[in-house]
């Protein structure tokens, strides 16, 4: 790739996400929790007195009753079937 088609892909990212592709990976790093050899561990982060995110738990109780309905469905077919 030619430096000129680079600087237009860097170009585009800009305008599209308004930041450089260097101040988005930045942002990443900031987010990522230290490495295990790090002096420290990053605190905890707490959502509302919780410690697991509400969008999470709702994700996970979505999860359960979609696994759960279609389980009871498989086991309805079996019923039928070994009958």
């Amino acid at each position: 790739m030619s430096s000129h088609a680079r600087h237009n892909d860097t170009r585009r990212y800009r305008e599209a996400l308004g930041v450089s592709h260097t101040q988005a990976l930045r942002q990443v790093r900031d987010q990522l929790p230290p490495a295990r050899s790090a002096s420290r561990a990053a605190a905890v982060p707490v959502w509302g007195g919780q410690s697991v995110p509400p969008v999470l738990l709702a994700a996970q109780a979505d999860l359960a009753r979609w696994a759960i309905k279609h389980l009871n469905e498989v086991t309805r077919w079996s019923v039928r079937i070994g009958s």
